[in-house]
């Protein structure tokens, strides 16, 4: 009862593009090994200015890892198509840096999970992580330094934060039901 009618309106159009941002950002879903492909075969420059340091201690790394092997979806990558250097990296990483530092480090033996380094998993588990489904994304063209730190922004800073109470209580009734 409540379908607006198809049909002409006097409504703006809201979906039109600012014209002095020339970019986008194409999104895919590929397997994880062609995301580690980005990184070991064309490069990604990981510290863009607007990047901060690697900071996810090694427990957040195995919690990471943990997801992948429960399945659990682990967010997009954003990359940005960098201008061609023969000796530089093809991309720099937009969105994604902690997340696919960590994989780089698993995949070359830098820490364990389960007690076991990445090269000691079996057949089966090395394919499972490599065949792992996740969401990454790339401009067709270079960015200009404005709206990279724009975009950087609006990914990291909208939304608001769980509130920690909130979470403490989640986190005591899991405690419950296990």
């Amino acid at each position: 009862k409540d379908i607006v009618k198809a049909g002409k309106t006097n409504a703006p159009i809201l979906n039109k593009r600012d014209e002095s941002r020339k970019f986008s950002i194409s999104f895919s879903t590929g397997q994880l090994d062609g995301l580690l492909s980005k990184y070991f075969y064309f490069g990604v420059d990981l510290n863009p200015s607007y990047q901060r340091g690697l900071v996810w201690p090694e427990e957040e790394k195995v919690r990471l890892i943990d997801s992948i092997f429960n399945g659990i979806e682990i967010g997009k990558f954003a990359f940005i198509h960098l201008p061609f250097d023969e000796n530089g990296p093809s991309y720099e990483v937009l969105d994604g840096k902690q997340r696919l530092s960590t994989l780089v480090e698993f995949v070359t033996d830098r820490f364990r999970y389960k007690g076991l380094l990445f090269s000691e998993m079996s057949r089966a588990d090395q394919r499972y992580f490599s065949g792992y489904s996740v969401t990454f994304g790339e401009t067709r063209e270079p960015m200009p330094e404005k709206d990279k730190i724009e975009y950087f922004l609006r990914l990291n800073t909208g939304g608001i934060p769980q509130d920690q109470r909130h979470l403490e209580k989640l986190l005591a009734r899991l405690k419950e039901l296990s």
